[in-house]
């Protein structure tokens, strides 16, 4: 294993050894506006995706235009990936896939990050060190629901700059996006996922107040074993359960405090 692996900056682990967690049963997951987050119900319109990348989902032509500046280096990054995407011998599928999985648990992710940081005692450390996620392919994943397809086979809390230069040749541009927003002074953390098959996501996860940092941590109370917790979150769709202001409530708040 090379110096610059994922696997070699770490600075704190958790196994997957601990407590088992309570759990309550599944529930339903929906779609969302990227803009506003607004919920998308069967009887409303279709949300339309964006016509360059394919992946940001829209209620409105003013959401699209007032995401436009955050979306904009994802919508040209994302666009490059499909068309590398393009010349795999799925065509693409398995990426699609991958993408699509992880867009539907950024909350849990989130949460995770927060929590795994101790964001709620130490509110800066998200300037120094990132989450790094490994994600398993279950056994004939294809019979799951597209939600249920992965399993967490490991997470750890990486030094922020040693994962950058791991991932760099992977994700590329993708990392500068956090260096302009920081200096902006906008609070968010980087999270790196990967698959066993080199397929890498890099998510901003957007971060409220300290305060409200303090409160979300104190209601959901993960357990210390939170590596199994987020396999187990995953896979019953506890994203759908999530309280609590949504990523682009988050991130458009920040952009007022700095109007």
């Amino acid at each position: 294993m090379s110096a610059n692996h994922p696997e070699n900056a770490v600075v704190g682990a958790v196994t997957r050894d601990g407590p088992p967690t309570q759990w309550t049963g599944t529930a339903r997951l929906v779609k969302g506006c990227h803009g506003c987050d607004k919920a998308y119900q069967s009887q409303q319109k279709s949300l339309q995706r964006c016509s360059r990348c394919n992946k940001a989902l829209y209620c409105s032509r003013e959401c699209q235009i007032d995401d436009w500046p955050e979306h904009k280096t994802k919508c040209k990054l994302n666009a490059k990936m499909n068309e590398e995407a393009k010349n795999s011998p799925d065509g693409g599928r398995a990426w699609n896939e991958f993408d699509e999985w992880v867009s539907c648990h950024k909350r849990v992710f989130a949460l995770v990050f927060q929590h795994a940081l101790k964001l709620d005692t130490d509110p800066d450390a998200y300037k120094s060190k990132a989450l790094a996620v490994k994600l398993e392919p279950k056994a004939d994943s294809a019979s799951y629901p597209l939600r249920e397809r992965y399993n967490v086979a490991s997470a750890e809390v990486a030094d922020l700059h040693e994962l950058r230069e791991a991932v760099v040749a992977v994700l590329g541009d993708r990392l500068e996006t956090l260096d302009q927003p920081m200096a902006n002074g906008e609070r968010f953390g980087a999270i790196v996922i990967s698959s066993r098959y080199d397929y890498f996501h890099f998510q901003h996860a957007y971060l409220s107040p300290p305060e409200e940092i303090k409160a979300a941590l104190r209601e959901a109370a993960l357990p210390e074993d939170w590596v199994s917790w987020l396999d187990r979150a995953v896979n019953e769709n506890f994203e759908a359960r999530l309280k609590g202001p949504k990523p682009g409530k988050v991130r458009r708040r920040q952009r007022r405090r700095q109007r």
